[in-house]
């Protein structure tokens, strides 16, 4: 079957790049969620000498008592589940040889589900095949005994791969950049410091990653925020060309595309959606149900296929118009350029391809680095302290998109920009400015135009001027309602809470509970609630249709009858809702 092919093909490359995991025919991968429970089971087990003794040995290494997540480590291990995470380019916990042969019925109780753990365990281990063969298939150190910055023993005697943190393999493997003279002394800290980040990133604490799923399902959980979606269309414009990305558009809705998504690895909406967890399954399935998924897949395919056509067209132009100094000679040049740099000496089978109309591994690799940058889809695109902050990871939910968004305009204009001035050429210059103006124009449509339709979804008058200046200001991740507070609390205080993480579902909870206690009779009736938008789904289309919001419209619409357009509950309605779709920077909005 499927299951046992994938698992079957994992040991394979994990074996042909010098992994020496045992094969066991029936493996399954395991994660303990009962650790409690588990061990009070191994107590009264022969096999509890052999936990504790790993645990004791462990605690006089470290001098310190073991805390509950590293004896969870430690008990993983046996059962071949997760590992501390300190051997990324060794074996990984998954590929130990399991103390523990055998998960009887009683004991299976303090286990996840293979099928719930499944997609981890893949990526997971996937990770470890990449980061082997990016460091060497024989591990860092083979040729020469070399004792890390931070202590680690990389090699024995006999020269075989020990074990290693990330911080100890990229020190060995920048000290075999420099040898090679592949990059300078000057060179040094900085390649480090990159790596480093990129191979040692520390993750988000449990309990933050369910206040960011719930966060994620109360922001962008209704069919009003797939929308929004409709916005990454304006990049698809931008990187294949309008007419391409309109062919597209219907290929896409109805699966005909030359390339799908999946064909790419890709299958979540950008990296910040890469959890694993009940929450983050209940994130999946409300995206999938409301729309956003699908409508993501559209911009993302759309992008993808327009940008193939792109590169074909290129591929193909004539030996005279690539040696020409016009725009189309130019593009072509700048085009091998960026083919080398990512192919070397492959360009020309890459070349050959895209002649050809032929969809092989490179040119997949070609079109996901080109999605990459316009889409934070991989730890590649995101800032440095996004990786290396651990729980100050928060700070940038809902917020990679608009970085990314911004890191565009840093590539395709002021990078032009500032080349043009160094070397003296013009044509630079001229790009830089033309991608300004292009990126404004076409991402500034494409965002009125969604923006236009949820104002139809949710029964509102669109202010054309208004959702032209919001969608300006979102480039740079602003909006007008910071401006407007920022008068009220001081625009440095406005800022400061632009950039902090939405609390937007647990405010609206705080505030319908001091109107229960202060009004109960008339405060429990459902329409008058706030917190109802953040129900997943429906909430936000039944608290403009038949909620709280309904009511101001309502009155809005009687006052406006009477007078000259003081309109009553203007301001609170405002608030409420530029709260809800700004401060949280919504997926898409950018």
């Amino acid at each position: 079957n499927i299951y046992r092919k994938t698992l079957d093909n994992l040991f394979k490359r994990a074996e042909k790049v010098g992994f020496d995991a045992v094969y066991q025919k029936n493996y399954a991968p395991r994660q303990i969620i009962d650790l409690d429970g588990l061990v009070a089971y191994l107590e009264k087990t022969k096999d509890w000498d052999k936990v504790q003794t790993s645990i004791l040995r462990k605690e006089m290494e470290l001098g310190r008592a073991l805390n509950k997540a590293e004896k969870s480590a430690i008990l993983n291990s046996f059962v071949r589940g997760y590992g501390t995470k300190q051997i990324p380019i060794a074996k990984t916990g998954y590929m130990k040889n399991r103390t523990i042969d055998f998960i009887d019925p009683e004991m299976n109780q303090f286990f996840a589900k293979t099928n719930d753990i499944l997609p981890e365990y893949l990526t997971i281990v996937n990770d470890q095949i990449e980061m082997r063969k990016f460091f060497g298939k024989a591990g860092i150190g083979v040729e020469k005994k070399i004792t890390g910055k931070y202590g680690k023993i990389v090699t024995d005697k006999k020269g075989k791969f020990l074990r290693t943190d990330a911080k100890d393999s990229v020190g060995a493997y920048v000290e075999r950049l420099l040898t090679e003279g592949k990059i300078d002394l000057k060179d040094i800290d900085e390649v480090k410091k990159i790596l480093t980040a990129r191979f040692d990133e520390k993750g988000i604490d449990s309990y933050l990653g369910t206040f960011k799923n719930l966060t994620y399902m109360s922001v962008m959980g209704s069919p009003f925020n797939a929308v929004t979606q409709l916005g990454d269309l304006g990049m698809s414009a931008y990187a294949g060309g309008i007419a391409r990305t309109l062919k597209q558009i219907p290929l896409s809705i109805f699966r005909k595309v030359k390339l799908k998504k999946s064909d790419l690895g890709i299958d979540k909406m950008a990296i910040e959606f890469s959890n694993a967890g009940l929450t983050a399954k209940a994130v999946d399935n409300v995206f999938k149900t409301t729309g956003l998924t699908a409508i993501d897949s559209i911009g993302k395919e759309a992008l993808i296929n327009s940008t193939l056509g792109k590169f074909q067209k290129l591929a193909k132009t004539s030996l005279k118009k690539q040696i020409s100094s016009g725009d189309i000679g130019r593009k072509y040049r700048q085009f091998i350029v960026k083919l080398e740099n990512i192919f070397e000496k492959e360009t020309k089978n890459v070349l050959k391809g895209l002649k050809g109309d032929k969809i092989n591994e490179n040119i997949k690799l070609l079109l996901f680095n080109e999605l990459l940058d316009f889409q934070p889809l991989a730890l590649s695109e995101v800032p440095e302290k996004y990786l290396t902050s651990k729980n100050g990871r928060i700070l940038y939910m809902l917020k990679t998109w608009s970085i990314k968004m911004m890191d565009v305009y840093r590539r395709e204009v002021f990078r032009n920009i500032k080349r043009g001035y160094k070397t003296g050429d013009k044509s630079l210059i001229v790009d830089g400015v033309k991608n300004f103006v292009k990126l404004g124009v076409i991402m500034t449509i494409a965002g009125t135009t969604a923006d236009t339709i949820k104002d139809f979804m949710l029964g509102r008058k669109t202010d054309y001027s208004d959702t032209m200046i919001d969608n300006i200001l979102q480039m740079a991740l602003l909006n007008r309602y910071t401006f407007t507070r920022g008068k009220e609390d001081g625009l440095l205080s406005s800022l400061i809470q632009s950039f902090l993480p939405s609390t937007q579902f647990i405010d609206d909870m705080w505030l319908d509970i001091g109107e229960m206690l202060n009004d109960p009779d008339d405060s429990f009736r459902i329409n008058n609630m706030r917190s109802i938008k953040n129900i997943p789904i429906g909430g936000k289309l039944y608290y403009w249709w038949i909620g709280r919001a309904a009511d101001y419209k309502e009155k809005e619409a009687k006052k406006k009858s009477k007078t000259t357009g003081i309109q009553v509950g203007k301001r609170e309605l405002s608030s409420s809702l530029k709260s809800e779709e700004t401060k949280g920077i919504q997926v898409g909005k950018r």
